[in-house]
């Protein structure tokens, strides 16, 4: 005969979120990460057991995507992500390739 299964835990129902949306550190604000932490100050209690405060973070300039970690304007964007593909290059290395040979240039 086939052991028994353990029955499965309940699901919460409850229309309460379980670990809130906001980091509840004094001043903070950021979206919480775990334990109702954000990730900061989840790093911070892990590794010093105490929270400080941190920098808010840096506003963005308006007209901007984020393009390969960076903040660009979309033309340039675009600009970047054809000579990539042209050259068939990743984008970073398209773009190591266009700052190689700006400072060729600058050196000039």
């Amino acid at each position: 005969m086939p052991p028994k299964k353990t029955p499965r835990t309940p699901v919460h129902n409850s229309s309460k979120p379980l670990t809130p949306e906001r980091c509840t550190a004094p001043a903070c604000g950021r979206r919480a990460y775990v334990g109702g932490l954000c990730q900061t100050h989840h790093r911070q209690k892990k590794t010093t057991g105490q929270l400080q405060p941190i920098r808010p973070y840096r506003r963005r300039k308006p007209g901007t995507v984020k393009f390969a970690g960076l903040r660009l304007t979309p033309t340039c964007a675009d600009l970047i992500a054809e000579h990539a593909q042209a050259r068939h290059l990743s984008v970073g290395a398209a773009l190591a390739e266009i700052l190689e040979g700006w400072a060729v240039w600058r050196q000039k």
